[in-house]
């Protein structure tokens, strides 16, 4: 059972991606990769890719309480999500590259660009749920220092 809904969750990840690659003119990879740090994804500059971990995706979207702050919220608009948060970074990243050198000290100005520009790639209908993982990614950023 869970090895289908990697799977599954593999697919719509492809799939999502590819629609908004194609209406946005999107030209970044999309790879899947183990998170050493805990990201569910990611977007290296360097790379020009978003990295993904389903696994760690999965586990993060199946919690019980991850079901009561968003109990209407479908795995693909998850994904949709979190692709619309990673393109906000690929966004950011060609309009303020100096925010991405391993020097750089501007990692919440790096998270709220990246949440405001990505909201962009999402419907309407989404955009109450966005809004809330954004306050939660951020409260989480913030508490764990890993700005």
């Amino acid at each position: 059972m869970r090895q289908k809904l990697l799977d599954d969750l593999r697919s719509k990840i492809k799939k999502v991606f590819k629609e908004i690659s194609k209406e946005h003119r999107i030209d970044c990879g999309l790879k899947e990769e183990t998170s050493s740090l805990g990201y569910l994804m990611s977007y290296d500059p360097n790379t020009n890719t978003i990295f993904f971990d389903p696994t760690f995706i999965v586990e993060n979207f199946s919690t019980a309480g991850f079901k009561t702050d968003f109990p209407n919220l479908s795995l693909r608009n998850f994904v949709a999500i979190l692709l619309s948060h990673e393109l906000g970074h690929y966004e950011d990243y060609k309009e303020n590259p100096h925010l991405f050198n391993a020097n750089s000290s501007e990692g919440l100005k790096r998270e709220l660009n990246a949440w405001e520009k990505g909201r962009k790639y999402l419907s309407d209908e989404l955009e109450k749920d966005y809004s809330k993982l954004k306050d939660i990614s951020l409260n989480h950023y913030q508490r764990d220092e890993k700005l």
